[in-house]
């Protein structure tokens, strides 16, 4: 009975031991599920956190529109840290304005905009809180002094980010940086490490902010976004107003009685429409800028549009057409800004082989032999001896004069008018149409065998090498023979100075002799 008691003891066990195992492996994944989930929910709060810090703990934005606006704070009696840094954000187009501004005896702190420059100008104890104490009632406290100037214009209607911070904040003297819009290449730094900490300000101090103080002036139009001393937020509202799931110990609470306006919004500067004439108001925060439509400029598009102004017309004259404008194009142009040439000649109407040439505003028939007329139509009618007439497409520009019925053509630079349908031809040329060029070449102008060549109203000569001049006049034969026995002289010399030099430099060379 024992030893079957015992092997169903031992069956039990081991019909039970793949339940333990299981059991164990679930516990295990219980507990990691529950590890993970934990994570999860205090991810979970940290964001949640982080939400309620940006939106009710002082780190939203807000609207300043005057001196009213101005807030105040002070510390709540329990901030401890060393306070070695001033963060905010801004915007605005005030050239001149106090951003924030605390004093406590002879320590004081001003962060304004000067010229549209961000300055700060800080005077604070060096040492620590209870030295400062000892200090200041006994009148003998050490301060120092910092100035500080940003290297660009922050009044530009842009959002701003701004840091302050002691570049040693562990020593009881140190430089003070200003850097903005977190570029550090940028950032200003004292000139010395002279400069003491902001803990003046942990209690006991009014801190403006957006002002110097209420109805002192100097405040700030525009808006402002989160502002920390030493990591403390200032905050823009009570803790009575929003809901926090735990209230920081180290706190700057608010004092003033009027909240500010919550979100960053400029003036209405396009309500009611400031551009006229169909101009569309753009809002760039406190500050409109007016998108006129064609044939208006101006500040509010009131003034009148000079279209021509700029001269579009390439080859005509312009003309104001309502917002836009008219070209009247020059004879031979075309397009909208007459800047198309048209050939003149394209569909011309001379008759029987004639050449078209193109005048400054219509075009002329040059005849062929044997026919005259406008368009070269009619047949010339000779009377007595026929002499011969040549034509030679014109050189010059062509006028005419007359009408569609009877016009007169002068070649070459010839000018007509309408009353006397006679040329008067430029020199060089003649005929009763300045149609023959004078031969200046006839009288044979050019000695020594030269060439000449007819041109208008001039010639020129092409000389033999032995002559030159204009009309090859000079002899130049006997130059050439002096330059040649120059240039052979010269030869012969540095001849004789190349051989001289390679006899001094030869080394004596042995050609076999005995001695």
């Amino acid at each position: 009975m024992e030893r079957r008691g015992q092997d169903r003891a031992v069956v039990v066990a081991g019909d039970l031991a793949p339940s333990e195992s299981t059991e164990s492996v679930f516990s295990c994944v219980n507990k990691l599920w529950i590890i993970v989930n934990v994570f999860k929910v205090i991810k979970h709060l940290l964001n949640l956190t982080s939400i309620l810090r940006l939106t009710s703990s002082g780190y939203s934005n807000v609207t300043l529109l005057n001196d009213s606006s101005v807030l105040s704070y002070r510390g709540n009696g329990r901030i401890s840290r060393d306070i070695t840094s001033l963060t905010l954000s801004l915007r605005t187009r005030r050239h001149h304005a106090a951003l924030l501004h605390a004093e406590r005896g002879s320590a004081f702190i001003t962060l304004s905009l000067q010229d549209g420059l961000l300055c700060m100008e800080l005077q604070s104890y060096v040492g620590g809180e209870e030295e400062e104490e000892e200090e200041e009632e006994k009148g003998k406290e050490e301060l120092s002094t910092v100035s500080l100037r940003s290297r660009r214009v922050v009044s530009d209607g842009e959002w701003h980010s701004v840091q302050l911070f002691m570049t040693a904040p562990w020593s009881r003297r140190s430089s003070w940086s200003l850097v903005l819009d977190e570029d550090a290449e940028e950032a200003s730094t004292s000139a010395a490490p002279g400069g003491g900490s902001l803990n003046f300000l942990r209690r006991g101090v009014d801190i403006f902010l957006g002002g110097l103080g209420p109805g002192v002036g100097w405040g700030l139009v525009g808006c402002l976004g989160p502002v920390e001393l030493g990591g403390v937020a200032l905050p823009y509202f009570s803790s009575s107003q929003v809901k926090q799931p735990r209230q920081q110990e180290e706190q700057f609470v608010r004092t003033s009685a009027t909240p500010p306006r919550p979100g960053c919004a400029g003036g209405a500067v396009c309500e009611p429409n400031p551009c006229l004439n169909g101009g569309l108001c753009q809002d760039l925060f406190h500050l409109h800028r007016c998108v006129c439509p064609d044939g208006w400029a101006g500040r509010r598009c009131s003034l009148f549009a000079d279209t021509c102004a700029s001269g579009p017309c390439v080859h005509g004259n312009c003309s104001v057409s309502g917002a836009g404008y008219d070209c009247t194009c020059d004879f031979g142009y075309t397009g909208g800004d007459c800047e198309a040439e048209v050939d003149v000649c394209e569909g011309h109407l001379c008759a029987h082989g004639a050449t078209c040439l193109q005048g400054p505003d219509r075009y002329a028939c040059l005849c062929a032999e044997n026919y005259t007329g406008p368009l070269c139509n009619e047949l010339k009618k000779y009377r007595g001896t026929l002499l011969s007439e040549i034509y030679a497409p014109p050189k010059l520009p062509v006028s005419i004069c007359g009408d569609d019925t009877r016009n007169y053509t002068c070649f070459n630079g010839g000018n007509c008018t309408d009353r006397e349908l006679s040329c008067d031809c430029p020199p060089g040329f003649a005929g009763h149409r300045c149609e023959q060029e004078v031969d200046e070449c006839k009288s044979n102008p050019c000695l020594n065998g030269g060439y000449c060549r007819n041109l208008i109203n001039k010639f020129a000569c092409v000389c033999d090498m032995s002559f030159a001049g204009d009309v090859c006049q000079t002899d130049v034969s006997d130059i050439y023979f002096y330059v040649a026995v120059l240039l052979w002289q010269n030869l012969f010399q540095l001849l004789s100075y190349l051989i001289l030099r390679l006899d001094e430099d030869d080394p004596q060379v042995d050609w076999g002799g005995e001695e």
